[in-house]
């Protein structure tokens, strides 16, 4: 991961993001070619992807590794992606 990287703030907009794009973990667990419990460690901040995935999860929200990183401001809330989806 970059430096500076702050996992925490990486599984907040993981999570903000996929709800706000309407994937349910495992929806976005197949996308990305791992398993949904990998994309819960992810939004519980206790793993992190390789850059292959990395980039495969920003290509399937349709969002920037800038966004995701936490690098830029995210312009939707967490009140924009409540449920599953």
């Amino acid at each position: 991961m970059p430096q500076g990287f702050d996992r925490h703030e990486f599984a907040r907009r993981l999570a903000v993001i996929r709800r706000y794009r309407g994937f349910s973990q495992e929806r976005l667990a197949k996308a990305a070619g791992v398993s949904p419990s990998t994309i819960a460690l992810y939004e519980l901040a206790r793993s992190n992807p390789n850059a292959s995935t990395l980039t495969t999860l920003c290509d399937t929200l349709g969002c920037s590794l800038d966004v995701i990183l936490g690098r830029v401001p995210l312009t939707i809330g967490e009140d924009d992606a409540e449920g599953e989806g």
